[in-house]
């Protein structure tokens, strides 16, 4: 019985994500504020990193065209007043969206929040109610939930960012416990069953989509599996857009709002872009024009070709692009670095 308890045990702690991949370590040499196998746990266990200093904080939020479209070096460069972060994470709808600024604004004081910045970046392809983009951030939540439930503690009486903070350290110790497993399997197997060494071949980083058909199946997989081959983008992600923006505003950071750039030959063949540009530019030049603090940057056509390494997302190219293309046009950073 005592073993069965055991494994019980061993099984629930191996469920949780690593110590590594909850520390968030703002480092050039990691590229992104946000990088793990689960992206959505980095978000929501690493916003306690905000909390660990009292400099003006410099935001970047949206789906997987804002995490591989903004670098640290970059805004450190840009920015140098702030303390950036990228909370980029792939698949993330505008729903989604609100709850992971939930969990920003938490833990970041009133006073530092009016200091603050936060880029909101836009693509077509999350304004869609597929199951694919469904429930990232609650699902997340959830586990947090689960995780002291079964741990025997009252979950109703433990504040959420109490529990984001202690996490670590029992994830901790799961990673030490099953990392010396994990190696001492590996050595068992290498020993018992030697293979010769595989050549991998790594693809090229900077790869931009030039093939005809390869370009045919990566519409298909935006327009019919991402978008649900529906006539319109979804309303209801829509709103919950204009409710981001708003709840971003409300909490006292400056806010830029940007249309991120795809690929020509995307755009070109895709309906559901060019009614997503519709929509955004009349929201932002109606319902947030003139509103303070609040800024429109319009970068959706700005890039080349070769500054992509997909049918979607910037390469290393790209992303300084946007980055200098957003410092050159956005006034708010102009303000803030004294310009």
């Amino acid at each position: 019985m005592m073993g069965v308890n055991l494994m019980i045990v061993l099984y629930w702690v191996s469920s949780f994500p690593s110590a590594q991949q909850l520390e968030r370590v703002d480092t050039p040499s990691n590229k992104h504020s946000i990088l793990s196998k689960n992206e959505a746990v980095q978000a929501v266990f690493g916003s306690v990193a905000l909390a660990r200093t009292e400099k003006p904080k410099l935001i970047t939020l949206g789906p997987s065209t804002v995490r591989e479209g903004f670098f640290q070096e970059d805004w450190a460069e840009i920015a140098s007043n702030y303390e950036y972060h990228n909370f980029g994470v792939g698949s993330l709808n505008p729903e989604q969206t609100v709850r992971l600024f939930k969990h920003i604004k938490a833990e970041i004081k009133p006073q530092i929040a009016k200091k603050s910045i936060i880029i909101v970046g836009a693509s077509y392809p999350v304004f869609s109610d597929s199951r694919l983009l469904e429930n990232y951030i609650e699902m997340e939540e959830s586990k947090l939930l689960s995780f002291y439930a079964l741990g025997g503690f009252n979950w109703a009486s433990w504040p959420v960012s109490y529990a984001k903070r202690i996490s670590p350290a029992l994830f901790f110790v799961r990673e030490q416990l099953f990392d010396s497993i994990d190696r001492l399997i590996k050595e068992v197997m290498l020993v018992s069953n030697p293979k010769p060494a595989v050549k991998i071949v790594t693809p090229p980083v900077n790869a931009p989509i030039v093939d005809l058909q390869k370009r045919k199946a990566a519409m298909y997989t935006w327009d019919i599996e991402i978008m649900g081959g529906k006539n319109d983008i979804s309303e209801r992600q829509f709103n919950y857009f204009i409710n981001l923006i708003e709840c971003i505003h409300d909490a006292g950071f400056s806010v830029i709002v940007v249309d991120m750039p795809l690929p020509r030959w995307h755009r070109d063949a895709s309906h559901y872009d060019k009614i997503f540009q519709n929509r955004l530019n009349n929201l932002m030049t109606s319902n947030f024009a003139n509103i303070p603090n609040i800024e429109f940057i319009n970068i959706h056509d700005d890039l080349d070709e070769v500054d992509f390494k997909d049918s979607a997302h910037s390469n290393r190219s790209g992303a300084k692009a946007i980055a200098r293309l957003i410092k050159s046009r956005s006034l708010l950073l102009k303000r803030a670095n004294g310009d």
